[in-house]
């Protein structure tokens, strides 16, 4: 999953339930947090920003429905899995119509398969944060070829005369590396060296 740390939160008040869901995913690839009172949970998720909740539904204080309600609001993107020993349909109308679940687990259910809800929830997680960045690096990818596009007299006009070929071009060899990156890169150096020398705040 990268180098980057995922998070967990799993709550119930039911200590040994916990104890029993931290041991089943302790060798999973994120780090898990567990809360055994429903009303510490909003400060754990402002805490650690978990990427999946799994939450109880039958707790004192307040019910599942209540804390992943919470969740949805402050972290819209979160996985939010409901635990139920009681299921109904009220229940059930009340979690969907409220958007407080994507999953239900229905008690009792193996451990496994919760480990794997878990590891596919953050598995899309990873997805979504390296997509999102993917396209601010293109945004800025394409700042930066607007701010080229704006220099490239100047660039021209500094490049030494005598490495212009018959038609006027200069060979791109001479100045920019063969691979894509090394070409933004250079493109990136160039664009701040002269924007710095003209006293702006770069690209």
């Amino acid at each position: 999953m990268g180098n980057e740390r995922y998070n967990a939160v799993l709550i119930d008040d039911d200590r040994r339930l916990l104890e029993g869901l931290r041991a089943a995913l302790r060798a999973e690839p994120y780090d898990v947090h567990t809360v055994n009172d429903p009303r510490k949970a909003s400060a754990v998720f402002a805490e650690v920003r978990p990427e999946v909740i799994v939450c109880d539904y039958q707790m004192p204080g307040l019910s599942g429905i209540e804390v992943l309600s919470h969740a949805r609001a402050v972290l819209p993107e979160s996985c939010r899995i409901l635990m139920t020993g009681s299921p109904s349909l009220t229940m059930a109308i009340d979690a969907i119509n409220q958007g407080a679940i994507t999953r239900l687990f229905l008690k009792p259910f193996r451990i496994q398969e919760l480990a794997t809800a878990v590891r596919e929830a953050m598995e899309r997680a990873e997805t979504n944060r390296l997509t999102h960045r993917l396209l601010l690096q293109a945004r800025q990818d394409q700042r930066l070829l607007d701010r080229i596009k704006q220099l490239a007299p100047q660039i021209m006009s500094k490049l030494p005369g005598d490495r212009l070929s018959e038609s006027g071009a200069i060979p791109a060899e001479d100045y920019l590396p063969h691979d894509s990156h090394g070409i933004l890169q250079a493109l990136r150096l160039h664009v701040r060296k002269t924007t710095q020398s003209s006293g702006g705040t770069g690209a």
